[in-house]
């Protein structure tokens, strides 16, 4: 499967709808999704270990493995194979806890946080912007501008 975005949530009403507001920025873009952490990390391990970096919109809050789960399993993977790819994570959910803003800061692939109630002008420019990010950018002053919407 080649895609450019992974979209995992939990919810399939949260994920079709992020899916067709997707698909109106930019009608082009493979779209795939995941309802749990294991079919995501499976996803991100079945392609290549080089190449373009994928966004993934990561919901945080979901049935028995969470979405910093997944951001520790990306952790060891990249760990141990420090040549992967690593994904652009763009933290998507309705939480506006300030400690897990604070805590998607320590990942260096997370590149931004945002609401689930983010408006499309806002969700193009994140997309845009994980797009031409690089991982190892600052990402901790990208999270901490977009923290300020809540």
């Amino acid at each position: 499967m080649t895609f450019e975005i992974l979209i995992v949530d939990d919810c399939p009403d949260d994920r079709y709808l992020l899916r067709r507001s997707l698909e109106r920025i930019d009608p082009a873009l493979r779209l795939a999704d995941a309802h749990s952490v294991a079919s995501a990390l499976e996803a991100l391990l079945a392609l290549p270990e080089r190449g373009d970096a994928v966004v993934v919109f990561l919901d945080v809050s979901m049935p028995i493995r969470g979405g910093f789960d997944l951001l520790e399993d990306l952790r060891v993977v990249l760990d141990e194979a420090p040549a992967r790819t690593p994904p652009r994570v763009v933290m998507f959910s309705s939480s506006c806890d300030r400690n897990d803003v604070e805590r998607a800061k320590r990942f260096p692939f997370v590149v931004d946080y945002l609401s689930k109630d983010v408006d499309r002008e806002t969700l193009a420019k994140t997309v845009k912007r994980a797009r031409d990010t690089s991982p190892t950018d600052h990402a901790a002053e990208t999270i901490e501008n977009a923290a300020h919407s809540y």
